[in-house]
């Protein structure tokens, strides 16, 4: 016999595979469900807690898949501001489902409950969906920028391609601005934060960012300008050493910079990688594999900087025209 009243809480962050799975045990345990969405209070000491969807937003899309699964007429939508909701003012309550990450937490509410002289709830505990790299699809990973909200890796649909190759045809498409264009490095220091990821494609681009001081993350450059070397003085004192040298030949994209990029961002510290061939395409890969809110910043001939925001729709974007470049 199904329970009465469950109850359920997170984030609800990019709703995900994750949250189905939740959402679908929850609603075969009991006849009615509350669903606490946290408030602001809740996560933000959260990675990349600046990027979560405002709580507008994820109540709207929590009430849109509960419409089409036909589950909204036995739904309590709440706020939640701490780990308890209304736990512990609800006696009705009588299940709580979690993931294995927030199983103790559902232990102290039963602790707390019980100190109140109410009934311990059943524990649900949900195993995490998979994403395709074998790792739990969450909202924090989609937020790092390591998968989509369907639970796909990033990174493997890059280092599975057997050699990207640009063809003839994507040269001109390829040459459209994916981001803001500017020349005003004032533009881009008044979209920057002490926890935005900077990554930096083109010797002038890196330069002009290393005078002004601003701690770009990862730094790209192949000693090179509108295709001839540069004077490298100035880059031999701003750029003395790299961290990552990678080959990557004209019109081609190594495949071995996928994982480097990858541990620049989680090293965080500014780094610098310098390409023996060509940076250029190098530009479709970072804006793939960087975390959500990061900025890619890179060259482009006789127009100045392209400015691109990370959002899930530029990462799938880049995906999409990574995708036309494969070859092999």
């Amino acid at each position: 016999m199904p329970a009465q009243h469950a109850i359920i809480g997170g984030t609800f962050d990019r709703l995900h595979p994750g949250h189905h799975m939740l959402l679908a045990h929850a609603f075969m345990r009991a006849e009615r469900v509350t669903i606490g969405i946290a408030e602001s209070e809740l996560y933000q000491d959260k990675d990349y807690a600046e990027v979560i969807e405002d709580y507008a937003t994820r109540e709207q899309t929590l009430k849109n898949y509960l419409a089409i699964h036909q589950l909204l007429d036995r739904t309590t939508l709440i706020p939640i501001t701490d780990q308890y909701g209304t736990t512990l003012t609800d006696p009705s309550i009588d299940v709580i489902i979690v993931s294995p990450a927030t199983e103790e937490t559902a232990k102290k509410i039963n602790t707390e409950r019980k100190n109140r002289q109410l009934p311990e709830m059943q524990i649900v505990v949900v195993p995490f969906v998979k994403a395709d790299d074998g790792e739990p699809v969450s909202s924090e990973r989609i937020r790092q920028g390591i998968i989509d909200q369907e639970g796909t890796s990033y990174l493997k649909f890059f280092v599975d391609s057997p050699e990207y190759i640009l063809p003839e045809n994507l040269r001109e498409m390829l040459k459209q601005p994916v981001g803001e264009v500017t020349r005003d490095i004032e533009t881009i220091k008044a979209q920057i934060t002490d926890d935005t990821t900077i990554i930096t494609i083109g010797d002038i681009v890196s330069l002009a960012l290393r005078k002004t001081g601003i701690p770009v993350t990862l730094s790209i450059l192949d000693k090179m300008t509108h295709r001839e070397p540069m004077d490298t003085k100035e880059l031999d004192i701003y750029f003395p050493q790299a961290d990552y040298t990678i080959s990557n030949p004209a019109g081609t994209i190594n495949k071995d910079f996928g994982p480097l990029l990858v541990k620049a961002i989680e090293n965080i510290i500014p780094q610098v990688m310098f390409v023996d061939g060509e940076e250029d395409l190098l530009a479709l890969p970072s804006i793939m594999l960087a975390p959500l809110g990061a900025l890619v910043i890179y060259g482009q001939i006789n127009l100045g900087m392209v400015v691109v925001r990370i959002t899930d729709a530029k990462k799938n974007y880049a995906r999409h025209l990574l995708s036309l470049i494969i070859r092999g």
